[in-house]
């Protein structure tokens, strides 16, 4: 694995406006959690339950997204992993040491729901933020006809700071000064049904968290571990004359880990 140290000075002004050589897309390099620049890739070796894989994200160009500049994100295959899944595609930007994502997030939750959500500078790491800090929150519904059964879903997806530490040992690499965030889905779902022929919404899950992914950041290098759990409880309907055919529960664990990251020079 390379390690990637950083020479640069940073120059700071004393004046309240800053420009884009002050601040420049990718991150200062004293407080940057997630260095971004084009050829920038990352190894990683995901981990399920029953499954190991490999994913390669890697950044392949910049774009103007509503006159402020992002550096794009892909993977080099399908990715495998809760993480790589939900940066590929995205444009990210680091502007104050605080990284931006604005793109489309797509997954399935289980055999239950296709998640689909529109970001727009949504927050996933900011240096300096303190212990259970809200980064960032967006909320609102999504529908989906699951066997001709119309879902509704209300959620609220957020990132919460939750720690920083000065050391973490991830697959027996140490790493120093590594933010600790949560990346959290909430849902609650409803199902419209005919009972003697009038539409019936009934409540199948309750509000829970879906996802819940703690993601460790490390200074001048980015993500080098993520455990996600995807998850979710269905309410008991069995004493209602219904039949909704959508498995009662689901589990799924995995791991990222950072295998190698090779900083563009």
């Amino acid at each position: 694995m390379k390690k990637v140290i950083w020479l640069l000075a940073l120059v700071v002004s004393v004046s309240a406006c800053s420009n884009d050589d002050e601040n420049p897309i990718g991150g200062d390099p004293i407080n940057n959690y997630y260095p971004l620049k084009t050829d920038n890739t990352w190894k990683y070796s995901v981990v399920n339950e029953q499954t190991t894989t490999q994913d390669v994200l890697w950044v392949t160009g910049e774009t103007t997204i509503a006159g402020k500049n992002y550096f794009t994100m892909e993977a080099e295959n399908i990715p495998t992993g809760f993480y790589t899944t939900s940066i590929n595609g995205q444009s990210l930007r680091n502007e104050n040491n605080t990284v931006y994502m604005t793109g489309a997030l797509d997954f399935n939750l289980g055999d239950m729901f296709a998640v689909n959500l529109t970001l727009n500078d949504f927050i996933l790491v900011k240096s300096g933020a303190a212990s259970s800090e809200l980064l960032s929150t967006v909320s609102g519904t999504m529908s989906e006809t699951f066997e001709n059964i119309p879902l509704t879903a209300t959620y609220t997806l957020s990132t919460i700071n939750q720690n920083s530490l000065p050391s973490y040992t991830s697959e027996g690499v140490v790493y120093e000064d590594v933010m600790v965030v949560k990346f959290a889905l909430n849902m609650k779902v409803v199902a419209t049904v005919n009972l003697g022929g009038f539409p019936i919404n009934v409540p199948v899950l309750n509000s829970q968290d879906v996802v819940v992914s703690t993601q460790y950041y490390a200074k001048n290098i980015g993500l080098v571990h993520a455990a996600t759990t995807i998850s979710y409880n269905l309410q008991d309907l069995s004493s209602l004359p219904i039949e909704i055919p959508i498995p009662q529960s689901q589990m799924n664990l995995s791991n990222e880990y950072l295998l190698d990251f090779d900083q563009n020079s």
